[in-house]
């Protein structure tokens, strides 16, 4: 990575993880594993839309870095899916109850709340694609393109139940976030069609 570049990103990284840290500390009376749970979906969620939004700029990313797309892609990819793991695993702890991995289907409000689940799901079924992509062939993309699902639902989660996203300000980013993981999506598409 470029000198320099790189302390760039480590801050950037460093205040986006002060504020959702300083974000949960301003629950009093929250016990700790509410914060784990918290801060690693939005840490897990942040470094997801990091991962989508840099799949859309191969050269820039090359040139602000001076290293392969690929590294950064990846490092924010397996940050992210750790943060989100730690998040319902940290759920299932404080419920003592595995039941939280199994996708609500009684209704669609609850699909829609607990999305993070399959979420979750796609996510895993998306990074698998990619890790074999050269077992796969080509349709690889189509797999790995279920990681904008998995951010969709992963919003409408956060914007229905998820308790650090319960205020405007933390919706209107939600949504904001959504609305460039759907614009990187067209983008992709527009010039996937173009190259066919």
């Amino acid at each position: 990575m470029k000198k320099g570049r790189f302390e760039y990103l480590g801050v950037l990284v460093l205040v986006v993880a002060a504020v959702v840290v300083a974000l949960q500390f301003l629950q009093p009376g929250a016990p700790p594993i509410s914060w784990v749970i918290r801060i690693a979906a939005l840490m897990g969620y942040f470094c997801i839309f990091g991962a989508i939004v840099t799949s859309a700029y191969l050269r820039q990313m090359v040139r602000w870095f001076g290293r392969p797309f690929l590294k950064v892609h990846h490092t924010l990819s397996i940050a992210g899916l750790v943060l989100v793991t730690i998040h319902p695993l940290a759920v299932a702890w404080q419920a003592l109850s595995l039941r939280v991995f199994i996708p609500a289907v009684d209704s669609w409000y609850s699909f829609f709340a607990l999305g993070g689940r399959p979420a979750w799901y796609l996510l895993g079924v998306g990074a698998l694609a990619a890790v074999l992509r050269g077992v796969i062939g080509k349709k690889w993309r189509l797999l790995h393109a279920l990681n904008y699902l998995a951010f969709w639902l992963a919003t409408v989660h956060g914007i229905l139940i998820g308790t650090s996203v319960q205020n405007w300000a933390m919706r209107l980013v939600f949504g904001a976030m959504a609305l460039g993981v759907l614009a990187v999506f067209v983008q992709k598409r527009i010039s996937t069609r173009r190259r066919d």
